[in-house]
């Protein structure tokens, strides 16, 4: 995969502006340790499953909720 790839990838976990030109700014070392840590960590599929079930307009319950949290403290 190309740095610019990952990039791209990077960029796509989180929306912010902040966030896109912070990764834009990252050297190619750093964007492939990034890159790495966010594949060990499923950052990717967490952001593709939150965008989907933002776009399906899905309503949360308790229990994801808890779980989330839950996830979020590890």
């Amino acid at each position: 995969m190309k740095i610019e790839d990952m990039r791209e990838a990077i960029k796509s976990v989180y929306s912010g502006p902040a966030w896109m030109y912070r990764v834009d700014a990252m050297d190619e070392r750093q964007v492939i340790a990034v890159y790495n840590d966010f594949l060990e960590r499923n950052m990717f599929e967490k952001a593709k499953k939150a965008r989907k079930m933002k776009e399906e307009g899905h309503q949360i319950t308790i229990w994801e909720y808890l779980m989330k949290e839950n996830t979020n403290n590890e």
